[in-house]
């Protein structure tokens, strides 16, 4: 019955006090930084800072389909810094001018292309919370969508209204404050995750779909792997000792929905709105 209903796991790791004050309070050396970057041209074009690597990519979008486009040279579109690549942005894209409206972000959320138009979603605000070993889980508090008419739709028809209706539901859903990541680990299984990042379980990725342009092109690296549900973590004292404590729940994306509608077993024997919840202590 807890297999069908739902699963509690506790994990506790014990560590000694200095390591667990340093891991608490030293920022992480490097966090993932993205942008996305509207041209003179009506393109936009993608930056991309990762936290797993030193370079930083420029990732520009197909003028007439749409989809995303990266060789992985460097100089050219693989830069030593985030200067180097705004500096060549600027100089291919907007003739050495400044580029307007660029929007920063934290990570790249995912990428709708349609025949006349792109929209990619970027999370704005996240909160951090620190996890053991120096990674964070990261709550996402406010997104915002970047579109872009496809310079090369001129003369398509537009979309029907049945496919506007759905990318505008789409755009509605609420991701803030209902959704987390991480950068460098894998929160879709219980600590200690065995699996990298990007091997992740797709029954708690919420955003697969709206990750494919990425792994398209060979960039599923730069769009997060996204859970539904609770991350936090808090430093509680104990006499003269502080204790961390984690709290991670993640929804399961093989029935949920509103308590009518996502009821018992559904054809693939998901439970309805089914919660993975784990305790972490160091």
């Amino acid at each position: 019955t807890s297999e069908v209903w739902g699963r509690r796991r506790s994990a506790v790791l014990l560590v000694q006090s200095e390591s667990r004050h340093r891991m608490m309070s030293a920022p992480p050396a490097h966090v993932t930084r993205v942008a996305v970057a509207p041209t003179p041209s009506g393109e936009l074009v993608l930056v991309a800072t990762l936290a797993t690597k030193k370079q930083t990519q420029l990732i520009s979008v197909d003028a007439s389909s749409g989809e995303l486009v990266h060789r992985g040279i460097v100089g050219h579109d693989v830069f030593a810094s985030e200067a180097e690549a705004m500096e060549a942005l600027r100089a291919r894209f907007c003739g050495g001018k400044s580029i307007p409206a660029i929007v920063h972000g934290h990570a790249f959320l995912g990428m709708v292309h349609t025949s006349t138009q792109v929209q990619v979603l970027v999370a704005s605000e996240v909160r951090r919370d620190p996890l053991p070993g120096g990674h964070s889980m990261c709550t996402v508090g406010r997104t915002q969508w970047v579109s872009a008419p496809l310079p090369s739709a001129a003369g398509r028809p537009p979309l029907s209204k049945t496919d506007g209706e759905g990318l505008e539901r789409l755009k509605d859903f609420t991701v803030s404050g209902f959704h987390f990541y991480s950068e460098t680990y894998d929160l879709t299984r219980p600590y200690p995750s065995p699996r990298p990042v990007l091997g992740y379980d797709p029954n708690y990725c919420w955003n697969e779909w709206l990750a494919s342009p990425f792994e398209k092109a060979g960039l599923r690296a730069c769009c997060v792997v996204l859970l539904q549900g609770l991350a936090c973590s808090k430093v509680l004292r104990v006499g003269q000792r502080g204790v961390a404590v984690a709290l991670i729940s993640r929804k399961n994306i093989s029935n949920p929905g509103t308590r009518y509608n996502a009821r018992g077993l559904n054809d693939v024997a998901g439970a309805g709105n089914e919660m993975e919840s784990e305790q972490i202590v160091w």
